[in-house]
């Protein structure tokens, strides 16, 4: 799977991004969670194919065991053969077995590798991640703090200058109304009285003349304050959202690299099961082999059952072990001692179960 979209310009937020620290983050994270999802494909694949090829393996042992189990057929107790020949099956038969531990032990290495590649990729990346994204939001409000008191302070004065504008405006107007008035009663008479009255009305709309000037220079200049503000402001409050974006992204991360350890060990899990299986078979083809020129047909039948009902572990391999099964029964013509009928009675059993089980290979996919 991706894991996180990354826009061309950098930062997924929806504006450009501001900080390079915070789009190199942004990158690291983006590129370890890919990193982690090529890892994560990788576990299921690996898996069920050691799986696979350590159960053809098995059907090849078998198959080389089923040549044991012919070549003690008929009277062989009582017979002359040929040791060499003997001991060359059991080899065979060994080793085979071991070439499915080989696949086995070759897989779960495999598997144990991606596993702590997914460790290795992804946890020091989420440790030093959270590090530099808490870094990052404490510089960020660290210096946005300033900035948003002093670009508040001057955007209350900038409205309140607005008001008194408005205010003034309003006070120039009725002054300037009443200097006309006066000057039309007048009508140009120098009279004192009405002379007094108009220059009074001029120095009243002079004064609020002057005073909403003023109103207006400090207006203007608030709003070249806030118009130096904003961008500083605007700027900061991107790399504060920035840092909140990439602290957002870090859960994913992180249950990224804890689900594909999970993964890899669940099917570690599994898969050592498997190899722990063929091992005891490989010991157990081994013990054979060094008692094989001792072994009487009774005992080299015991044998041979006794792998056969540990060997099935798959339904795969129940056609190799009945091949052995009857091989063996057929030799005996119904004469069985007790203990080789409890044997052959529990490779049966075991034969009924896996019948009915799914294949390790189909359990696997079904993990994932």
């Amino acid at each position: 799977m991706a894991f996180f979209p990354l826009n061309q310009g950098g930062l997924a937020t929806g504006v450009a991004p501001v900080s390079s620290d915070a789009d190199e983050l942004l990158r690291t994270i983006v590129g370890t969670g890919n990193k982690l999802s090529e890892v994560a494909a990788r576990l299921q694949p690996t898996a069920a194919q050691a799986s696979r090829a350590a159960i053809d393996r098995l059907e090849r042992a078998l198959m080389k065991a089923y040549y044991v189990a012919a070549f003690i057929r008929g009277d062989y107790d009582g017979r002359q053969h040929d040791q060499s020949e003997l001991d060359d099956l059991l080899e065979q038969t060994v080793g085979a077995f071991e070439d499915a531990e080989a696949v086995a032990t070759a897989g779960l290495r495999k598997l144990g590798e991606y596993t702590l590649l997914a460790a290795e990729t992804g946890v020091p990346v989420v440790g030093h991640a959270k590090e530099e994204i808490n870094q990052l939001k404490h510089q960020a409000a660290l210096e946005l703090a300033p900035f948003q008191g002093q670009f508040e302070s001057a955007r209350k004065s900038a409205d309140q200058a607005h008001r008194n504008i408005k205010i003034e405006s309003q006070a120039y107007k009725r002054a300037q109304e009443k200097y006309e008035e006066d000057m039309h009663n007048g009508n140009g008479s120098m009279a004192s009285g009405q002379f007094m009255t108009s220059m009074n009305s001029r120095r009243e709309l002079e004064e609020i003349g002057r005073s909403l000037r003023e109103l207006q220079r400090i207006y203007d200049e608030l709003q070249e304050l806030l118009a130096t503000l904003q961008p500083q402001r605007q700027a900061l409050r991107i790399q504060l959202c920035q840092a909140e974006y990439l602290s957002a992204l870090l859960p994913s991360l992180d249950a990224a690299v804890r689900g594909a350890q999970s993964r890899g060990f669940s099917l570690q899990t599994q898969v050592s099961r498997l190899k722990d299986t063929v091992a005891r078979l490989v010991r157990r083809a081994r013990d054979l082999q060094q008692s094989g020129g001792a072994l009487r047909k009774h005992d080299f039948a015991l044998y041979l059952l006794e792998m056969c009902r540990k060997v099935l572990i798959d339904p795969a391999l129940a056609d190799g072990v009945r091949m052995i099964r009857n091989e063996i029964v057929n030799g005996y013509s119904g004469n069985f001692s007790s203990r080789m009928k409890e044997a052959i009675d529990s490779v049966d059993e075991s034969m009924r179960v896996i019948a009915a089980a799914p294949s390790i290979c189909g359990e696997i996919r079904q993990t994932m």
